[in-house]
């Protein structure tokens, strides 16, 4: 009986609190951070367990397709930017642990000071707004990256401080083929980091990605069988995860790529999850226009792509200003439309839990 009295008074707690929680944003009472549109319909996010099923993503189970952005500067991240992009329909970021001069890593691999708690803490907070979190924890130049005893220690100090975080998922090594790593990358050197992660946490989600031609080129019918196999059964990735080439026509041509990487993995039954997660971006006001990205992103989900990002700079500085302060006015309009192109009105979600960023205005579009 005490125990039913307390969990009623618990459940009548909460509902106060979120209620107040609801009068003090529509009040407009909570300063910085980015608009966050009160008619959004809202639910809390009591789990996210991002998984797979054959060549989709789930979450908690169910197949899904994740619609993300570029949120590489996460250790400077705004609340109220993942508060929006949640509401706006997305369920994905990006991040990377060495950005800049806020890397989460010293040379040595080590953690920098109060960089678990801001990377758990941003992980947290993406996981109340439903938001699934990719890891790139190695580039081409990683400071930790300079020999392998380093890198196998960043490696597993971030395995071992995720291990519990099911919203996440691992790209090992940005561009694992490029020619400028600091210390020599092969597929092999991957497939002993990935063994290293799932020892310590066997159900974690890991892939590497690559450049433009490394799984195929501008010819969509010549196909890198061999890389393919090499990441799929030496590396063992749960994901392929190939950057398609920018030219003037990436847009028409990612149905087609996607199309003939797909057609090659059904023939040898690896029906995997393809993620398309760095295409064409936008730089100073030019670049692809609001329809060549929902050209892009439509023909993703339409042949089959597991994932598709929005590739944009504004979450490559987010110290000074907010990510939605950094979009130019065309990736402003493609921000706000794509999520409900792509897969239709957006879920009702929860309002944060901890809304120390997060500012309401009203009407504002």
């Amino acid at each position: 009986m005490r125990y039913f009295q307390k969990q009623k008074f618990m459940e009548l707690d909460s509902i106060l609190r979120y209620f107040i929680l609801l009068l003090f944003l529509k009040m407009g009472f909570l300063a910085g951070g980015c608009d966050f549109n009160m008619n959004q319909p809202l639910m809390a996010q009591s789990n996210v367990v991002l998984g797979t099923s054959g060549e989709r993503f789930t979450i908690n189970g169910t197949p899904t397709f994740l619609l993300g952005v570029s949120y590489f500067d996460g250790r400077n991240y705004r609340e109220s930017d993942l508060v929006t992009l949640s509401a706006k329909g997305f369920n994905l970021i990006r991040v990377w642990l060495d950005w800049r001069e806020d890397s989460y890593l010293d040379e040595n691999g080590n953690w920098r000071s109060g960089a678990e708690q801001d990377l758990l803490r941003l992980v947290d907070f993406a996981h109340n707004q439903g938001l699934i979190v990719d890891i790139a924890i190695l580039d081409k130049d990683a400071a930790f990256g300079n020999n392998k005893s380093d890198r196998d220690l960043a490696v597993r100090n971030v395995a071992s401080l995720l291990k519990n975080k099911r919203n996440v998922l691992f790209d090992l090594a940005n561009e694992h083929d490029t020619s400028g790593f600091l210390l020599q990358f092969t597929h092999s050197d991957a497939a002993d980091l990935n063994a290293l992660v799932k020892r310590i946490d066997p159900d974690r989600l890991v892939t590497i990605s690559s450049t433009g031609c490394h799984l195929i080129c501008t010819d969509v019918n010549n196909v890198e069988t061999g890389n393919i196999k090499a990441e799929i059964d030496e590396v063992n990735v749960d994901v392929l995860t190939p950057h398609f080439l920018r030219g003037s026509d990436w847009a028409a041509k990612t149905g087609p790529r996607l199309a003939a990487i797909k057609n090659y993995l059904q023939s040898t039954n690896r029906n995997i999850p393809i993620y398309l997660q760095e295409e064409n971006r936008r730089n100073d006001n030019t670049g692809p226009t609001k329809d060549e990205f929902f050209e892009a992103a439509e023909n993703a989900v339409n042949l089959g792509a597991a994932a598709w990002i929005f590739h944009t700079a504004a979450g490559f500085t987010l110290k000074g200003s907010t990510f939605f302060d950094n979009l130019d006015p065309t990736e402003r309009l493609v921000v706000d439309e794509l999520g409900s192109r792509i897969l239709g009105s957006s879920a009702d979600r929860m309002p944060p839990t901890s809304p120390r960023n997060v500012k309401i205005v009203i009407g504002r579009n």
